[in-house]
């Protein structure tokens, strides 16, 4: 039963994990049959054993128990390792006009900002979902006549209390922490102008539509600001014709892919895209990064960044920003989120 549930879990994105909480495991066995659950990874199999084991052991050398259940276990039972979904691929030519055909991508995309710079932010800077939806208006800045995107985690004046200071956003590690130039492709299309809207709107995030769920207790979120745009722009994806593997991820693998195309190293690459230069990332997350970027001093690194997106050059055609074009949204302070 501990295999099934490993293998049939479902993902507390697609539920609330209070929900999940509260059914017992046969439940939600059915429950992820029910949903047809991708199948782990075998790697996530066996790291789930590994710490059971370890578990398991720690109590043994404790002589808290006589035996590990996990010495039952032999190798991951192959029958449990479904096919893989595709990976996230990059876009052709084609199917980034297929995206931004203004036919399409601006009555998709016209009601809310989130939808509107999120896949244009996406393209231009290779940046996760998560963290572009997150952004706050702080971390759009000038600096030496060049405009930068900082992501970073820095606190939310609102939830100081005596532990000190916190803040809603999170990223996945320290080679995450970045700043990356603002391509000119971007301040044409009008970024800047949508930047003073949003000023006037005194919200400190960039897409204050997107709400990641609050605790009343602390004010801190319960989930990820990200969630509504992935749902969003999955769907718009599959009005257009797109198959399972392409989403807002395949904007990261378009940048990567193409400047790899260009002669750049994935170790310079990752300036932009913030993987790790020590070791390797996930496979998941397009080429692996790897090798030793260190030691670059900001001056160096500052125009590195900004040739490799000017080199980024991808035949698109992005929908003008007209100075107010969310002035209804932006006025109706009540369907903002913290």
């Amino acid at each position: 039963m501990l295999c099934d549930l490993l293998r049939w879990q479902p993902r507390s994105r697609t539920h609330a994990g209070r929900e999940l909480k509260l059914l017992s495991a046969e439940e939600l066995i059915e429950l992820g049959k029910s949903m047809d659950v991708p199948s782990p990874a075998t790697s996530s199999f066996a790291l789930q054993r590994a710490l059971l084991s370890a578990f398991f052991n720690a109590l043994l050398n404790a002589k808290a128990i006589a035996a590990s259940p996990m010495d039952a276990f032999g190798k991951v039972r192959k029958d449990l390792v479904g096919v893989q979904p595709k990976r996230n691929r990059s876009l052709g030519d084609v199917e980034l006009q297929r995206v931004f055909e203004p036919a399409s991508f601006a009555p998709w995309a016209k009601k809310w900002p989130h939808r509107w710079w999120g896949p244009i932010l996406g393209l231009y800077t290779g940046a996760r979902i998560g963290e572009i939806a997150q952004l706050k208006v702080a971390d759009i800045s000038l600096e030496e006549d060049t405009w930068f995107i900082y992501l970073r985690v820095t606190a939310d004046d609102d939830l100081a209390q005596a532990k000190g200071a916190k803040s809603r956003q999170s990223l996945k590690g320290p080679s995450a922490i970045r700043k990356i130039p603002i391509a000119q492709p971007l301040l044409d299309a009008g970024f800047l102008e949508f930047l003073e809207d949003i000023k006037e709107a005194k919200h400190p995030r960039l897409f204050p539509h997107l709400s990641a769920g609050i605790n009343q207790k602390t004010g801190e979120t319960n989930a990820r600001y990200s969630q509504a745009l992935v749902h969003q722009f999955g769907a718009y994806m599959k009005t257009l014709g797109f198959s399972k593997g392409t989403s807002f991820h395949s904007f990261r693998h378009t940048l990567i892919n193409s400047l790899i195309s260009k002669g750049y190293t994935t170790s310079q690459i990752a300036l932009i895209t913030g993987h790790s230069t020590i070791g390797q990332v996930r496979e998941d997350e397009a080429p692996v990064i790897k090798g030793a970027y260190e030691g670059m001093l900001p001056e160096q690194a500052r125009p590195l960044s900004m040739r490799m997106l000017e080199d980024f050059t991808p035949p698109v055609v992005l929908p003008k920003y007209v100075r107010g074009q969310f002035k209804e949204r932006l006025r109706d302070k009540k369907s903002f989120y913290p």
